[in-house]
C-alpha cells in the first residue's frame, strides 16, 4: 500500500477495495481495519467497499458490523438500495449464520422485486 501511495496510485476507491479483498481473503483483520479507517479520512468514496467489509464481518460472524454495513449502504444516498444489496446482505447473514436476519433482507428483497 506505501508502494502504492508513493506512486500516487492510492487515490482512487479501486486501489482501496482490491487491497481491503485481499486482507479479507487472508483474513488480516488488522490491516483491513486500518485501511477502512484510512479510506473514511480521505474520504475516498466508497464503490463496491460495502461488499467487501460485509464479507470479512460475516467470515467472522460479526453479527453487529453487518448490521453496521447494511446500515450505512441504506443511509448512504449515493448508493441505490436495489434488491441485489438486500440479497448480498442475506448472503453476509447465511454466512454468520442469523436466520432472523436473512429472513428480514429477503422481506426486503420481496418488496423491492418488480412483478411483471
Amino acid at each position: 500500500m506505501q508502494k502504492m501511495r508513493d506512486l500516487g496510485f492510492a487515490r482512487t476507491p479501486l486501489s482501496y477495495n482490491i487491497l481491503l479483498n485481499l486482507y479479507y481473503q487472508t483474513g488480516n483483520t488488522d490491516k483491513f481495519n486500518v485501511l477502512m479507517s484510512e479510506m473514511e479520512e480521505r474520504d475516498i468514496v466508497v464503490t463496491n467497499t460495502h461488499s467487501i467489509q460485509r464479507n470479512a464481518c460475516a467470515a467472522a460472524s460479526d453479527l453487529e458490523g453487518i448490521d453496521k454495513v447494511m446500515a450505512e449502504w441504506e443511509s448512504n444516498p449515493e448508493v441505490p438500495m436495489g434488491w441485489d444489496c438486500y440479497v448480498n446482505g442475506a448472503n453476509g447473514y447465511t454466512k454468520a449464520r442469523n436466520v432472523n436476519k436473512v429472513l428480514a433482507m429477503l422481506e426486503k428483497v420481496e418488496k423491492l422485486i418488480t412483478k411483471f
